[in-house]
């Protein structure tokens, strides 16, 4: 189920981070920014989206 407040906040977003070259490029600055190592843990608070997680978790 998507709620209208989704399709906007994607229109939103995709705008405001136009600029720095896209939010997905920042998330990912973020996570590579951690230098996390595979015994590293991470507890994420208000992740919002959860789209930091995902990148998170696909990194490994």
């Amino acid at each position: 189920m998507t709620f209208p407040i989704a399709r906007m906040y994607d229109a939103l977003n995709a705008v405001l981070f136009a600029t720095s070259g896209g939010s997905g490029r920042l998330r990912q600055h973020l996570v590579d920014a951690l230098a996390l190592r595979p015994q590293d843990r991470v507890i994420e608070f208000g992740c919002g989206t959860g789209q930091v997680t995902e990148r998170l978790v696909a990194t490994g």
